[in-house]
């Protein structure tokens, strides 16, 4: 709840988060975004996805404006427009000025 709070997540923004882990912070992400928003998150491992995607299908349902990908945060997105990224990792100031600045988020 305090990510979702202090990060100013707002209904209908465009959101980034990496480290998509068991995906309880990505269903606040989505309740907070609402049906006009999007959520789009990333992880390294493809069997924790899996997992989760089940997990949370199972909990709240199919999200339409959920997109999960696999890949390293650390190597930049193409995703444009973003008004929030959360970076939920166990270190996140590894995450460096180039992956994001180089993108018009």
């Amino acid at each position: 709840g305090y990510i979702v709070l202090y990060g100013d997540i707002f209904p209908g923004a465009n959101v980034v988060e990496a480290g998509f882990g068991s995906g309880v912070l990505t269903l606040a992400l989505l309740r907070a975004v609402g049906r006009d928003g999007k959520v789009t998150s990333y992880d390294i491992k493809a069997d924790v996805i899996s997992k989760s995607l089940e997990s949370l299908e199972a909990i709240s349902g199919h999200h339409e404006n959920l997109m999960v990908k696999e890949g390293n945060i650390y190597d930049g997105i193409p995703e444009r427009n973003v008004d929030r990224l959360v970076l939920d990792l166990p270190e996140p100031w590894h995450v460096g000025t180039t992956t994001f600045f180089s993108c018009t988020c």
